[in-house]
């Protein structure tokens, strides 16, 4: 899994600005070093939680596989539009490196770096949040909603006035996450997607 990504990523890269990919990392508090678990602590913020900071890595194109945030599959993979979607995908380094990588989210912002569907295709002048993942130790401490902002700045720093996702009919962790963020549905599947095979989706979009 490791060597797709950096496979993925390296091939991408030359293809910037029409995609980013953020990353959340938590820093580590270096004076906790010798703290009875290695050092394993991370620094917090004043509500208490661990406070991730975001960063972006250029590249196109989406692995085919929402945070779940949004349907941009993988080979041979469904994506899913929210925080529990591809939770594995974000993995964490070794705790000696001070960091962890703690999540990650891809925006696109021109049609030719995301996977083209049968319905539900975003406007093509509008940035398409797709492949959130958080890791499923850092779940339920804020860190999506963090990817979600970075990635609406982001994408007004590119000039688009809107963001817009894909989100499942069944993946409520995610439905709760985007509609906190500020999305709303703007169109959705029929149910005559069941019969081949597909999920129902909600387009998700919101105004920057």
């Amino acid at each position: 899994m490791r060597r797709n990504i950096r496979n993925y990523l390296e091939e991408h890269a030359a293809l910037a600005p029409l995609a980013l990919v953020l990353v959340a990392v938590l820093q580590r508090d270096p004076d906790a070093a010798s703290a009875s678990d290695g050092g394993a602590s991370t620094s917090t913020s004043s509500s208490g939680s661990p406070e991730p900071h975001t960063s972006s890595s250029r590249t196109s194109g989406s692995p085919d596989g929402s945070s779940s945030s949004s349907d941009s599959p993988p080979p041979g993979r469904e994506a899913q539009a929210s925080t529990s979607s591809r939770g594995g995908a974000a993995d964490a380094r070794p705790a000696e490196a001070g960091e962890v990588l703690v999540g990650s989210a891809e925006v696109s912002f021109h049609p030719s770096t995301r996977s083209s569907y049968l319905t539900l295709n975003p406007a093509d002048d509008c940035a398409y949040l797709c492949n959130m993942a958080v890791a499923g130790p850092a779940r339920r401490q804020g860190i999506a909603l963090h990817l979600v902002r970075a990635a609406e700045e982001i994408s007004r720093t590119a000039g688009r006035t809107e963001l817009c996702l894909h989100l499942r009919f069944i993946d409520e962790p995610a439905a709760r996450l985007y509609h906190k963020a500020g999305f709303a549905p703007v169109d959705q599947d029929g149910w005559w997607v069941l019969l081949l095979g597909k999920q129902q989706r909600y387009l998700m979009q919101k105004q920057l």
